[in-house]
């Protein structure tokens, strides 16, 4: 199987009379082996470490193709804590916090084995300072139609 790739784009969003943040679509394709997948969080709190992703408030969405606790997952049998260790700690090292979400607990259905497993593997987090300027935001999940992804939208309830 491919080594997975970690795609990535950042996008500044410019609005006159409004602050200027950062968004960023996160999305992990491959290898569902978590040594691969963690070397991609390792980056990403290097990134943060060397101060190169706090220039704009951020937020990120997308597929982050993992999950931080075994209560963001249904059926199969249960991860080792260990393994939700990097991802963890490169939320926290980014000061990138989960955002409300509705419509559901899981955005991932699929069979692995004989278990059908559902899992909070898509997802939208954003630092003090985003929220700070959408305190109104949320995402909402759709329903499972043609993907075995749910899509997110991301509200800030801003009137545009």
């Amino acid at each position: 199987m491919a080594n997975p790739t970690l795609h990535h784009t950042d996008m500044y969003i410019l609005e006159p009379g409004r602050p200027t943040f950062c968004l960023t679509y996160i999305y992990i394709y491959g290898n569902p082996n978590q040594q691969m997948r963690n070397k991609h969080w390792k980056r990403m709190i290097g990134l943060a470490e060397a101060g190169i992703l706090s220039s704009k408030p951020r937020v990120a969405l997308g597929d982050f193709n993992d999950i931080k606790s075994n209560e963001e997952r249904n059926g199969g049998p249960r991860r080792a804590e260990y393994t939700f260790n990097t991802l963890r700690r490169m939320l926290n090292a980014t000061g990138l916090h989960e955002l409300k979400t509705i419509g559901g607990n899981f955005t991932w259905i699929g069979k692995r084995k004989n278990h059908t497993v559902q899992s909070k593997m898509d997802r939208a987090v954003a630092m003090a300072e985003w929220q700070d300027l959408f305190p109104r935001a949320y995402v909402q999940l759709l329903d499972w139609i043609g993907s075995d992804h749910k899509p997110l939208i991301l509200h800030t309830r801003e009137k545009k």
